[in-house]
């Protein structure tokens, strides 16, 4: 008998036998294996949502309690913005329509006092004084002036002396500016800017955001060789001004190769059996994310962010095809349907960089990766993910 012939009986006998199942007997190892397998992965993922949780539990306290404190009381004599006080002009009695006018220093004389005094006058000066007395209907020059508008102390200045000359000379003035003193009675308000109730952001301004996500799915980031496909639809909820919550479904193709020391359902699954030389998997999946997204960097319309947290992972279709090699390959294929779902047994990191079309519409790229924290679908595989996502949000305001 031949080699060829030897192999070909091997093969027809290795084909033709089936050893005895009993599938209540690998559902009682398959738990036990579970158990002891799966402890130590289950802490460390229910831990990381315990964290989470009360993360989020604490923002919530935080913010709900500012959202009950009263607003900013205004201060006794203050008011909404500054003001300046200009003091009215002063006018002179006695010169009709030709009557000069005594503005403000702040208006018509220049910012240091000077003394003007004319070269050479028409006619001799008179002396007025600007002490306040009784008005008198005949006033002259040298009767002392009266103010017909009132002037505020705190910004009045003190006029030391001036002297007028006749029609045909100018009014010469010779002031001194007062040092102001603030005056709570005539102290324009203000409001300090600290007081300002700020604006809410606390599950405001909720963004919707349609995302694309291709990548490579592998084992244990090894053998990327072909491309899978995610699409979805995100919510992101502001918690504070740089703080968010990221959740949302995303349909996920899991296409990837592995060999059989990598596959495993359970321990010693290729005991007595032919193991395949390569595995190829197709996985149908719902990734239900639930992550903690902060704002690191704000410019203008541009903005940068990390992110982290869980996925959960819903096995809705998986299919592997087993491939032999040798004289004459054969495939054998195994399919499994809505039978593994794996809550929160995969972490999320990622960085992603934001541009604000307007105030409603953005788009965005992110490049992330997915890091198992227990063994995914049936063949128990450590199942990684790195791409980048695109996405494209819309703000709910």
């Amino acid at each position: 008998m031949s080699d060829e012939e030897l192999d070909n009986l091997f093969r027809r006998s290795a084909e033709g036998y089936e050893p005895p199942f009993d599938p209540e007997a690998w559902k009682a190892m398959d738990r036990r294996l579970d158990g002891k397998a799966g402890m130590g992965a289950g802490l460390r993922r229910w831990l990381t949502v315990l964290l989470l949780g009360l993360l989020l539990g604490v923002v919530t306290v935080w913010q709900l309690t500012e959202m009950a404190a009263p607003t900013a009381e205004l201060k006794p004599g203050t008011a909404t913005k500054e003001q300046a006080l200009i003091t009215p002009p002063t006018e002179l009695p006695g010169r009709g329509d030709a009557g000069a006018r005594i503005a403000s220093p702040e208006s018509r004389l220049p910012a240091s006092p000077r003394s003007f005094t004319p070269a050479a006058p028409a006619s001799p000066q008179r002396s007025i004084s600007a002490a306040p007395g009784p008005a008198s209907p005949k006033a002259n020059l040298a009767e002392p002036l009266k103010s017909t508008s009132p002037v505020i102390a705190a910004t009045a200045p003190t006029i030391e002396k001036y002297s007028l000359e006749s029609s045909a000379a100018p009014l010469v003035i010779k002031y001194k500016p007062a040092a102001t003193t603030p005056d709570s009675t005539t102290q324009p308000a203000e409001v300090e800017q600290d007081e300002l109730p700020r604006e809410k952001v606390f599950l405001r301004n909720i963004t919707l955001a349609l995302v694309v996500a291709p990548d490579f799915t592998t084992v244990r980031f090894k053998n990327a060789d072909a491309v899978s496909m995610n699409a979805g639809l995100l919510v992101s909820l502001p918690l504070t001004e740089r703080l968010s919550l990221v959740t949302g479904a995303v349909n996920a193709t899991k296409r990837y190769n592995t060999n059989a020391r990598e596959y495993e359902p359970y321990a010693g699954f290729w005991d007595g059996r032919h193991t395949p030389d390569a595995i190829v998997a197709k996985c149908q999946v719902l990734d239900i994310p639930l992550n903690l997204q902060y704002m690191v960097l704000a410019r203008g319309k541009h903005a940068v962010s990390v992110q982290a947290g869980l996925s959960s992972y819903l096995m809705l279709n998986e299919k592997y095809t087993y491939r032999y090699g040798g004289p004459r390959p054969y495939t054998r294929d195994l399919e499994v349907k809505n039978e593994n779902k794996h809550w929160f047994g995969v972490q999320n990191l990622s960085v992603g960089y934001t541009h604000q079309l307007s105030p409603a519409f953005s788009v965005g790229a992110e490049p992330f990766a997915k890091i198992p924290l227990a063994d995914i679908g049936a063949g128990r595989v450590k199942l990684t993910s790195a791409g980048i996502l695109f996405k494209a949000g819309y703000t709910l305001r």
